[in-house]
């Protein structure tokens, strides 16, 4: 069941993203396409909701999820990233409002069907969190728009005082997240100034 996705994962990022200015690494070639090289628009479609239900699918081993959520961060993250930061915030709650309760759907969350309909629910807390540092490490308007939605957040679960292992998985998560957004800055000013 890895096998396919580990061959996925040593395609090179020009598959999966354009080269445009969306991607952390990006030149100006490729702009207009807004897709992988070879993915055309229905096919960008069908394999992000095969490493979707790949993702979601409760049953599945956890290296097989967290492989399938950073191969999901690496086509263009429009479709799931207003809906992976809503997950990841509503996650994030518990540990903001110190209400009782778990810390969110983690890696046992919700079946495809449910992902697929609507907020991926199965993107929710440390995987929720996973996706969105795999994202923000790949594109740049990812980053920014992260940083608006959840920076504050992140840095406040990160330093709250954690009740439990998963939310100490969390924190972990948050922490992690708000590593790969400083360093997305970084290289983003650096970008700029060469």
């Amino acid at each position: 069941r890895l096998r396919p996705l580990l061959l996925l994962n040593l395609l090179p990022e020009d598959v999966w993203v354009d080269a445009g200015s969306d991607t952390a690494g990006g030149s100006a070639a490729g702009e207009e396409a807004g897709r992988g090289v070879w993915l055309a628009e229905e096919e960008e479609t069908e394999l992000r909701a095969l490493l979707l239900a790949r993702a979601c699918e409760a049953s599945e081993l956890q290296q097989v999820r967290k492989l399938s959520a950073s191969l999901l961060a690496r086509l263009p993250p429009a479709p799931l990233l207003d809906d992976a930061v809503d997950s990841v915030r509503t996650a994030l709650a518990p540990l903001l409002h110190g209400g009782g309760g778990g810390v969110g759907v983690g890696l046992a969350g919700a079946g495809p069907a449910e992902a697929t309909a609507g907020a991926p629910s199965c993107l929710a807390g440390p995987l929720g969190l996973f996706y969105l540092c795999c994202v923000v490490s790949l594109h740049r308007a990812a980053a920014a728009s992260v940083t608006c939605e959840l920076g504050a957040s992140l840095v406040s679960a990160a330093c709250a005082e954690p009740r439990d292992a998963a939310a100490a998985q969390l924190q972990a998560g948050c922490r992690d997240c708000i590593a790969r957004l400083v360093c997305a800055g970084v290289r983003e000013e650096t970008a700029g100034a060469g």
